[in-house]
């Protein structure tokens, strides 16, 4: 993540795979690393508690949970007393970091709050599959839901987005590109295009039209994620190039799906573990509530 800031995921693992534990490990390393001084995690409202105990307990990180009137943190020894705060309409998000309901902000009436705050250094959506357009793939197929016309608002009011979700695909393919678009695809790869791609994908024995067709889907991707691909290689070590069209063959040879990585996980600084101390205030007292304590 260091070297491919901001990051731009979508992170499909099953259920129970660690898709929150390795968003919070990402998270953390940004906040340690002073990349992220402002960040907002959406989520449904059944799981904000879950969140917020799971990032306090794994991983040190005391974010609030704003419900429409109040923030909340954790209530750790540090805070008794002193872990709620009210706070009005045109205040909460100006907590650096803070928790908050997916299904509360995608209503009309409240999504003016988060799109008019100070940008974001990365903003997080959980159960990323709730945002879809109205009948995705059929004859009356619609514009997007309420929260999927957040979230393309938002993408620009963001560094980081990282998207959660074990079914990106509910019931048509289009749901899978909506979120890929959220991340900044690359103009070639339109809607069209990527339903082309897997129907052309799908055939037993590729015509040399369909794998011309994703040769420059191919080609597009490597300019596009250029710089990803660049540092890769460095890190790497020298390698054979091989054109857009070697790269389609393959693909349609064996059959199995592919698409570019906008980024890859990196392992955190400083995560706490049994052998971490903590210099002079305790685990429960962050300098800052949402902010780690130093670690010595």
């Amino acid at each position: 993540m260091w070297r491919n800031w901001p990051p731009k995921l979508l992170i499909a693992d099953e259920v129970g795979l660690g898709k929150s534990i390795t968003t919070g490990l990402l998270l953390r390393q940004a906040v340690l690393s002073g990349r992220a001084r402002r960040i907002l995690l959406m989520a449904p409202k059944a799981v904000l508690r879950q969140w917020q105990v799971e990032l306090r307990e794994k991983l040190n990180l005391n974010w609030p949970i704003y419900d429409g009137q109040r923030l909340t943190w954790f209530p750790s020894p540090a805070l008794r007393g002193r872990h709620e705060r009210a706070v009005a309409r045109d205040a909460w998000h100006r907590e650096p970091f803070v928790i908050v309901s997916s299904h509360l902000l995608r209503r009309a009436d409240r999504q003016a709050e988060v799109l008019s705050a100070e940008p974001w250094d990365v903003v997080v959506l959980d159960e990323a599959h709730h945002a879809r357009r109205k009948g995705a793939g059929g004859p009356q197929e619609g514009g997007p839901n309420r929260l999927l016309g957040l979230m393309r608002a938002l993408r620009t009011r963001t560094q980081g987005l990282i998207l959660l979700t074990a079914t990106p695909m509910q019931v048509h393919p289009v749901e899978v590109w909506d979120l890929l678009d959220l991340l900044g695809l690359p103009p070639e790869w339109s809607k069209d295009a990527f339903l082309r791609f897997f129907e052309d994908l799908a055939q037993g024995n590729p015509s040399h039209e369909a794998l011309d067709r994703m040769a420059l889907l191919f080609q597009a991707a490597e300019r596009h994620y250029g710089r990803h691909r660049r540092t890769a290689a460095r890190d790497a070590g020298p390698r054979q190039p091989s054109s857009g069209q070697e790269s389609a063959r393959r693909l349609a040879r064996s059959g199995l799906d592919s698409a570019p990585h906008a980024g890859r996980r990196s392992t955190p600084c400083g995560v706490d573990g049994p052998e971490a101390r903590l210099s002079r205030r305790p685990a429960d007292q962050p300098a800052h509530p949402g902010t780690p304590p130093r670690l010595s």
